[in-house]
């Protein structure tokens, strides 16, 4: 069930959404954002989240000693629990802390306000590129490095059971299986896979992890490309060939940022490699049905992700944390 904030948002039209921003902007910024004529306000709403929803919000600077950001970031959450609020409110502010993450600027029911890095989305024919897998692998071990105040566990097979008894509480009890851009003979799929099917898989991943050597660490759970940023300080635009072209610099002169951090939480370090090398051999948002593709060269290129892991030891060396190098 969404938040009443969220409800608001999707019900209410643009005038009314301009003015509810504008409010929110005065009460939980303050300052200078405090009384703003509507002309002086830019509103801008961005695309890409799957549950939030999120406006680029900017002002003018009016005086040299105005030393408020002029623009910053609004989400509205879906998000209803309390205790995943509490986690995803400890998380933000402490990969904040460590430089890892953006600011905290002000929160209220059902959102909050973050400071904006000018940056864009990685796109999918970017994250395989070699530069951009070195920025990664370097900050990776950063991140699994946080000590973030929640707890240790690993979070991954608690995340599936509660996305699977959420399928059953819709009344769900199988899923149909069919094929779709390929044929296969009938025999060489199940036509349906029942909820008890992936409660039982749930528990042979669970027993499997429980044998594995992958640390726990604190991972981001959601590596995909939209939610890698590249900074606009140095710009960055695809070349005719595919690969990114840098306008005469190299990739020590980008920066890549982490954002979205819903699913964040200690997991298997193993995790986030493989959600990472699975995520960018697949282009999403495709025009035919299903709408995705998976490239299969890229899922099994071997020297790709051998290249990855040698980066993220090395920087992982420079950390020193130990448990960070092993398996």
């Amino acid at each position: 069930m969404p938040t009443e904030m969220m409800t608001y948002f999707k019900s209410h039209n643009e005038l009314d959404l301009r003015s509810k921003i504008l409010s929110l902007c005065g009460d939980v910024l303050g300052g200078k954002w405090v009384d703003l004529h509507p002309d002086n306000v830019s509103i801008s709403s961005i695309p890409g989240g799957l549950t939030n929803l999120v406006y680029l919000v900017s002002r003018p600077k009016f005086s040299s000693s105005d030393d408020q950001p002029s623009t910053v970031l609004l989400r509205i959450q879906s998000q209803t629990d309390h205790e995943k609020l509490l986690n995803e409110l400890v998380v933000f502010t402490s990969l904040a802390e460590s430089g890892l993450g953006p600011k905290l600027l002000g929160i209220f029911p059902g959102g909050r306000f973050e400071e904006y890095i000018p940056s864009r989305p990685v796109d999918h024919h970017e994250v395989t590129d070699s530069r951009i897998c070195t920025l990664l692998a370097r900050l990776l071990p950063r991140f699994h490095s946080t000590a973030v105040p929640i707890s240790k566990r690993p979070g991954v097979v608690n995340m599936m059971r509660e996305w699977l008894a959420l399928f059953e509480d819709q009344g769900n009890t199988h899923v149909k299986m069919r094929t779709t851009s390929f044929q296969l003979p009938p025999n060489t799929f199940p036509p349906v896979v029942s909820t008890s099917d992936l409660a039982r898989e749930i528990d042979t991943v669970e027993e499997f992890l429980s044998t594995s050597s992958s640390p726990v660490v604190f991972c981001h759970n959601d590596l995909t490309s939209g939610n890698l940023l590249i900074s606009k300080s140095k710009p960055v635009t695809p070349s005719v060939n595919g690969e990114i072209a840098l306008n005469g610099n190299d990739k020590e002169s980008l920066s890549l940022n982490l954002v979205d951090f819903e699913f964040s939480a200690y997991n298997y370090r193993g995790f986030d490699l493989a959600n990472y090398f699975c995520a960018s051999a697949i282009e999403h948002n495709l025009r035919d049905y299903p709408r995705y593709r998976i490239d299969l060269l890229e899922l099994q290129n071997r020297s790709k992700k051998i290249e990855f892991c040698k980066e993220y030891v090395r920087e992982a060396r420079k950390l020193k944390h130990p448990h960070q190098i092993g398996a």
